[in-house]
């Protein structure tokens, strides 16, 4: 039985120091979320506004309101087009950075996708070498000791 409790003297700081961890972690990552939602919400806003005023603006000066809209639609549109062919570079790089900081604490270990992606290669590569093995012994011990 001291086997046992020795397992769970081992294993428990590290479960617990794993819970708040991952607290600190999601309370980090939804506060941006949280945040980047609210910056879009007003944004959508005040882009609403600026669009109905340029509307009238143009409106009035060339005696259509309807041409007006049409052309505010058009720049619209070619701004959308803009954001959406550069997605990646603009929105995922940006993601990647802020989950970067909130889960590794500020230590840059990927800015962009292709690295994120080396960075978990290589993360398994440790994992298959054995670098856990601080856990895992205790685990195959106590599954000894149990079956």
């Amino acid at each position: 039985m001291k086997s046992k409790e020795s397992v769970l003297d081992f294993l428990d700081p590290r479960a617990e120091r794993l819970k708040l961890y991952a607290t600190k972690w999601l309370s980090r990552g939804l506060s941006s979320v949280a945040s980047i939602l609210l910056l879009i919400v007003v944004g959508g806003v005040l882009l609403l506004s600026l669009t109905f005023g340029l509307t009238l603006l143009i409106g009035e000066a060339i005696g259509s309101y309807a041409w007006a809209a049409l052309y505010v639609s058009a720049g619209l549109a070619v701004l959308f087009l803009l954001l959406f062919l550069l997605r990646r570079v603009l929105f995922k790089s940006a993601l990647i950075a802020v989950f970067m900081d909130a889960f590794f604490d500020g230590e840059k270990k990927a800015r962009n996708e292709r690295e994120l992606e080396n960075e978990l290669l290589k993360n398994e590569l440790r994992i298959e070498k054995g670098n856990n093995s601080l856990l895992i012994e205790p685990l195959k011990y106590l599954l000894k000791k149990i079956f």
